[in-house]
């Protein structure tokens, strides 16, 4: 497994070192009724987990809320120090801070964990982030970073890079989350920030997370024409390895997520890291 190592603003080590694959826990294998297939999951998030991954991703809403709370029950068989955890506040559902805070408490319970290693304020634009300044949320959690409760404070984006640009200059970030692969590059899409976004964390030095680095699976399956020039530089390559490669040929790049809802698809990614 590759890991990224991660340095302060001023140079100085964190001491943090994430696998460049980070497991999104956003796709796991379901039941007919829908429901997360537990068996299945677990077996995957293990897989992950003995093969050199120690990032692991989650939120609030994913699987209909049931994705924290699984993943709170497989990690309390794990070395807390083994892996870092990942999730996001919901931020749309907050009419207050009082919201921010019961959800948050709501968070660590559902996953049985003292603090979140990096906590993000999920799908953010200018408007939804301006709203939680508002609110009083944005300076209540740099408060639960310093009592201990969050280890690194940022934030997923789905706006432009303009919008990026204000969010990414407005606060001392640990961190932020971008949709970002070889499609996603021209930041005039409504809510994509692009290469022009991906340059600005480079400015700020701010340690960049990718999701969404295979479009929603786009870019695991190619249409012929589109395959066939990567087909013939490497037969044996999977389409979904040049996705994750175009992605973590960039220095800025910490962790790359993929939400890996089948066997092959973990075998292929962990196969590419």
């Amino acid at each position: 497994m590759e890991y990224r190592d991660w340095t302060k603003k001023d140079g100085i080590g964190r001491d943090i070192s994430t696998s460049l694959l980070g497991y999104g826990c956003m796709r796991f294998p379901t039941l007919p009724d829908g429901c997360i297939d537990e068996v299945r999951a677990e077996k995957l998030l293990n897989t992950a987990r003995e093969a050199g991954v120690n990032y692991f991703d989650t939120a609030f809403p994913y699987h209909g809320g049931e994705s924290e709370p699984f993943v709170g029950r497989v990690i309390a068989k794990w070395e807390r120090s083994s892996f870092y955890l990942a999730t996001k506040m919901p931020l749309w559902t907050c009419k207050s801070l009082a919201d921010a805070q019961r959800i948050f408490e709501e968070q660590l319970q559902r996953l049985g964990v003292e603090y979140i290693d990096f906590y993000l304020l999920h799908s953010l634009h200018k408007a939804r982030y301006e709203q939680a300044k508002e609110l009083g949320i944005v300076d209540w959690l740099w408060k639960e970073k310093k009592a201990g409760r969050i280890r690194n404070f940022g934030f997923s984006c789905h706006d432009n890079a303009a919008g990026l640009e204000h969010i990414l200059r407005d606060q001392p970030w640990d961190f932020c989350q971008l949709q970002y692969n070889y499609l996603d590059t021209d930041d005039r899409a409504e809510e994509i920030a692009g290469d022009r976004g991906y340059a600005l964390t480079e400015e700020l030095n701010v340690p960049l997370i990718i999701m969404e680095p295979i479009k929603g699976g786009t870019l695991a399956n190619l249409p012929a024409d589109a395959a066939a020039p990567l087909t013939a530089l490497d037969p044996d390559a999977s389409a979904a390895s040049w996705a994750l490669r175009w992605v973590g040929s960039h220095r800025n790049v910490h962790v790359i997520l993929s939400g890996m809802s089948a066997e092959d698809q973990l075998t292929d990614n962990l196969a590419t890291f």
